[in-house]
């Protein structure tokens, strides 16, 4: 796998993690769970996996 390969399998991930994690930080309380906040946990915990699973890629191929 070449480098470009490689930055762009954890670098947009990451990019789209951080700004998924800062949407919801500044995601107003409330006393109920809304659809949103539902819908942002779920979408940083799929990133999560996703950086997960191309470290764990990357690990396996350099053994």
């Amino acid at each position: 796998m070449d480098r470009k390969t490689r930055v762009r399998k954890f670098v947009l991930p990451a990019i789209l993690l951080i700004l998924a994690t800062g949407s919801f930080s500044r995601i107003q309380n409330s006393d109920g769970v809304r659809a949103i906040h539902v819908f942002s946990l779920i979408v940083i915990g799929m990133l999560l996996g996703i950086l997960l699973q191309n470290l764990i890629g990357l690990l396996r191929d350099r053994k």
